[in-house]
């Protein structure tokens, strides 16, 4: 089940925001801090011994940018009318919505270029040329933890913790 956290910042408020989460089945103690030479939030995950596990730049998610949807060869690919920000050839996480199709929901897509990401969708949608958007996840504990993820939604400047 997915939590969402309303973040609250304040750089002088003590303790810092903080609120607890389940990642991999454990509960941790998870942290803001303002970084003042880096002017931006960092998230800290601790475990309920106090031991820093992870500390992370607070990387926001959700930027929906819109594009157009095709579908071949069990492969759909979108192309935006804007710049993704994923580097050529790296694969991200995205969100795909608003098509009402197969083509909604979250997936590893490949940059291709600055504005197409393409990834493998193996119903065929039925629907080619569909408006849709895409919005890049940033998980801010992957590559640590497993199976759950921590996402900043900068449009509802909430915290999405998913175990």
């Amino acid at each position: 089940m997915t939590t969402y956290v309303d973040f609250q910042p304040s750089s002088t408020a003590t303790p810092p925001f903080q609120f607890q989460a389940t990642l991999d089945s454990v509960q941790y103690n998870v942290t803001t801090t303002w970084n003042i030479f880096g002017q931006r939030w960092y998230v800290n995950v601790y475990d309920l011994s106090g031991n820093r596990i992870l500390t992370r730049p607070m990387v926001g998610s959700g930027a929906k940018i819109q594009g157009v949807l095709t579908w071949a060869n069990w492969t759909a690919t979108a192309s935006l009318q804007a710049p993704h920000n994923v580097p050529v050839g790296s694969v991200a996480n995205v969100d795909v919505s608003g098509t009402g199709l197969s083509y909604d929901g979250a997936w590893r897509a490949l940059a291709v270029d600055a504005a197409t990401l393409t990834f493998s969708l193996q119903v065929d949608p039925g629907r080619y040329g569909v408006t849709g958007n895409v919005s890049q996840d940033v998980n801010l504990v992957g590559g640590y933890f497993q199976t759950s993820t921590l996402v900043f939604r900068t449009g509802t400047a909430q915290l999405e913790v998913t175990p």
